[in-house]
């Protein structure tokens, strides 16, 4: 599965395999739901839960070396799981919020909504996967009125 993404070749055989070697790391860590195509991007091995801010980061990492599919289905595990979990705090409501993760969110960092939404920008202007951003722009807006909302309130 690792060897139809992108790959470096530098004078460093040792980086090369090491570039490589992450790629399977990126896989392994993303959790496939059960009876569901979505997957769960966690960072970290076994206990490391999905921290939205950090799991951002790996799906951009599998976008940039050509695992599309991938990213995407780790970015639909956000767009399902909108507005299931508020952070803590003063927040009037979770609607339209980008922190759940279907029981695997983890830490309670008020940018992961914010981190979410990069995310989905840049998968869009990476793939311009088009019936892809069809089915997440109304989520999308939908998280621009939270965020409108919520500033407004204060």
């Amino acid at each position: 599965m690792t060897s139809r993404g992108s790959r470096i070749t530098t004078s460093e055989p040792w980086l090369d395999d090491f570039h490589r070697a992450h790629a399977r790391h990126l896989m392994v860590n993303c959790y496939k739901e059960l009876g569901s195509d979505r997957l769960h991007a966690h960072v970290g091995t076994f206990d490391y839960g999905d921290y939205p801010n950090e799991s951002i980061m790996m799906i951009s990492d599998l976008d940039r070396r050509g695992y599309h599919d991938e990213a995407r289905r780790c970015l639909d595990n956000y767009l399902h799981n909108q507005g299931t979990v508020a952070f803590l705090g003063n927040y009037r409501s979770k609607e339209g919020m980008f922190y759940g993760s279907g029981g695997h969110e983890t830490g309670n960092y008020n940018k992961s909504h914010g981190y979410i939404m990069w995310g989905m920008a840049h998968h869009w202007w990476t793939t311009r996967d088009r019936s892809w951003m069809e089915k997440a722009a109304p989520k999308l807006v939908q998280s621009c009125e939270w965020v409108i909302r919520e500033r407004q309130r204060r």
